[in-house]
């Protein structure tokens, strides 16, 4: 016997086991937050796509996949969401190579703190990667740059911007 369903409840951001499940025929139940919540990320049915976590709306959605596997119009809804799946490496590899010969790189940052970090991933990514011009937009900056100091002098040594001001001496 094989799965028919794997029911996420909470989808902070892509998640393996769903992506993996579809590979084997065997289709998400998620909550319609975050993550789950975008059809761009889930190309999949609607109605597989719970509005909150709703234990009884997911047991009726699970049920209809159990009792429909196999079933060639239920494996048809769910085309897109597999294809979608398949298609990964190929996305991967272009989004890589894409800003690997960008001249240019936005980054909006809109959390402090340790939600932050992945700005000192840019910064070590400029080493590799140097490019025309880095824009970085962050919410609250000066907080931002108290809790984020040690990547702003990173770029700072790369020439990219004063790590006193974050850049405002660089920009008009």
């Amino acid at each position: 016997a094989a799965a028919a369903a794997v029911v996420d409840f909470h989808v902070p951001g892509p998640e393996r086991v769903v992506m993996e499940a579809a590979l084997f025929n065997c289709w998400p139940v998620l909550v319609d937050e975050g993550y789950g919540g975008s059809a761009l990320d889930f190309p999949i049915p609607e109605r597989f796509r719970l509005r909150r976590a709703d234990a009884s709306a997911a047991e009726a959605a699970v049920v209809e996949l159990v009792e429909g596997r196999g079933n060639a119009t239920l494996e048809a809804e769910f085309a897109p969401w597999r294809r979608h799946v398949e298609a990964l490496p190929e996305r991967f590899d272009a989004a890589v190579e894409a800003f690997a010969f960008a001249s240019h790189l936005q980054v909006h940052v809109e959390a402090c703190g340790a939600a932050a970090r992945p700005f000192a991933a840019i910064a070590s990514a400029l080493r590799a990667f140097p490019l025309a011009s880095i824009e970085v937009h962050a919410g609250d900056a000066p907080r931002f740059l108290r809790t984020n100091y040690e990547g702003v002098e990173a770029l700072a040594a790369l020439g990219l911007t004063d790590a006193e001001t974050g850049g405002s001496a660089y920009h008009a």
